[in-house]
């Protein structure tokens, strides 16, 4: 004869035992390099300059994300560690004394070990107008290439005019991105 109808389902049984552990997985990729940072300051400012070129000071390190990437000396930062860097600087100014308008100019020198080169592109003026009238920053910015133990500073000038001129405090700065 035919088939009957299917009966009712039975209840479920019990929980196995546990299974054994399988294999460790392959190690995954690496992940993304961290970009590290460095940005040193002038706390002290106070530099005057009429004639000639100056090294601009940074002696105070605000942040370093990277603890062994970068180290500051003598005004100047060595990178230890080759890439592509963003770097920014800044360096603010005034007229201590005097009527006389003026154009103050800075630029970035680099020593790759053979001695201190301008770098190009890195480049900036400012109007310092007199002592009454005008602290004024100049800034430069660009992406830079640098190999382990290269050497980074400011260097600032009077471009125009016949007064001293002064950088001030808090105002000069130099900040590295690794990118």
């Amino acid at each position: 004869g035919p088939a009957g109808a299917n009966g009712a389902q039975g209840a479920t049984g019990p929980q196995g035992p546990m299974g054994v552990q399988g294999a460790t997985g392959p190690v995954g990729p690496t992940g993304p390099d961290t970009n590290e940072g460095y940005d040193v300051y002038d706390n002290a400012g106070g530099q005057t300059f009429s004639t000639g070129v100056i090294t601009v000071n940074v002696d105070s390190v605000r942040t370093d994300t990277s603890g062994s990437d970068f180290s500051l000396s003598a005004d100047e930062v060595t990178i230890s560690n080759t890439g592509t860097y963003l770097v920014m600087m800044r360096v603010s100014f005034d007229q201590p004394s005097g009527n006389s308008r003026a154009t103050a100019g800075i630029f970035l020198e680099r020593d790759t070990g053979s001695g201190f080169a301008e770098v190009d592109g890195f480049r900036a003026f400012t109007y310092v107008r007199n002592s009454s009238e005008g602290e004024n920053t100049a800034n430069a910015q660009g992406i830079l290439e640098v190999t382990s133990g290269d050497k980074l500073r400011i260097r600032a000038l009077r471009q125009a005019g016949s007064s001293t001129i002064r950088t001030l405090a808090d105002g000069t700065g130099l900040t590295l991105v690794e990118l």
